[in-house]
């Protein structure tokens, strides 16, 4: 036999596996794509609320003794935290400057 024929062969096997993959997986019905939508609700928070709550969770650190699987999920929110405030004022620093620059022109 030929390597193109074994190929073949084995792109054929490979995608009939998936296909019956694909139909042994449940899909998800509309009703858990409604719960999912449910639950990804975007609200708007004031930067100073974030902020306070980033500087708790910064005292708070430095008093508790974290357990070490608790540390990576810990230390990745507060990082998280502090890109998003970094963010929102730099936004805010460069929307003055704009507006500095807009009135001595």
């Amino acid at each position: 036999m030929s390597d193109k024929t074994e190929k073949s062969k084995k792109l054929k096997k490979i995608i009939q596996q998936q296909k019956k993959q694909n139909n042994e997986t449940p899909r998800p019905t509309p009703e858990v794509n409604q719960e999912q939508q449910n639950r990804d609700i975007r609200i708007p928070i004031n930067l100073r609320f974030l902020e306070s709550i980033n500087d708790v969770l910064l005292l708070a650190n430095s008093r508790v003794s974290w357990r070490p699987q608790e540390l990576i999920p810990v230390g990745m929110l507060l990082k998280d935290l502090d890109e998003i405030i970094g963010f929102y004022n730099n936004q805010i620093e460069e929307k003055i400057k704009n507006e500095k620059n807009e009135k001595q022109d």
